[in-house]
């Protein structure tokens, strides 16, 4: 009776196994968010390739009894996911990514400033993805990325019956670390 169990036994275990190992499979697109504060998407286009667009907006006043200021600066951005390993439900990854960002800043007090900006981020990452189940994951990457930001600056300083305009353009490049943590909610 012993013999006879054993390969429906191995078969039932069999389907168990492949039904759990596909249960891991994550889906071709989810939300995702990050820290830094960015909002996004994940598109798996391949097996090993997937593409992550992502979205920030930040907006701040701040005002005292003699100025206030106001800023506002959103960025748009892409990043490409190359997975290079996969082990379990943990697959290792590169990541080159492209990043718009713009911003405006007001000052205002004693003297009035009004400042623009635009930047160009690129970075290359390496980072790591695990799914939990098929609908949720989380992943944290870390790289080296470059920017460059163009932007100009404008004051009214007061002077008595009489305004000046001082425009400077200003013009920097950095280079710089960067890592960033997420979730993943596939739909």
């Amino acid at each position: 009776m012993r013999h006879r169990l054993t390969p429906l036994l191995l078969m039932i275990g069999g389907l168990l196994n492949a039904h759990l190992a596909r249960a891991q499979e994550t889906g071709r697109a989810g939300l995702t968010m990050g820290y830094p504060g960015a909002v996004g998407m994940i598109w798996h286009v391949a097996e090993r390739v997937a593409l992550r667009p992502e979205f920030s907006f930040a907006s701040s006043a701040a005002d005292t009894a003699t100025s206030g200021t106001d800023a506002t600066s959103f960025g748009v951005g892409v990043s490409g996911l190359f997975y290079v390993r996969t082990w379990d439900n943990l697959r290792a990854y590169v990541s080159p990514r492209f990043v718009y960002g713009r911003g405006t800043t007001t000052s205002k007090g004693t003297a009035t400033f009004e400042g623009t900006n635009s930047s160009y981020a690129t970075s290359f990452s390496f980072g790591s993805q695990y799914a939990f189940s098929r609908r949720f994951g989380v992943f944290g990457e870390v790289g080296l990325g470059y920017t460059d930001l163009k932007g100009s600056l404008s004051s009214l300083q007061p002077v008595p019956s009489l305004s000046i305009t001082i425009p400077t353009d200003v013009r920097s490049h950095s280079w710089s670390t960067r890592t960033g943590v997420g979730i993943v909610v596939y739909f």
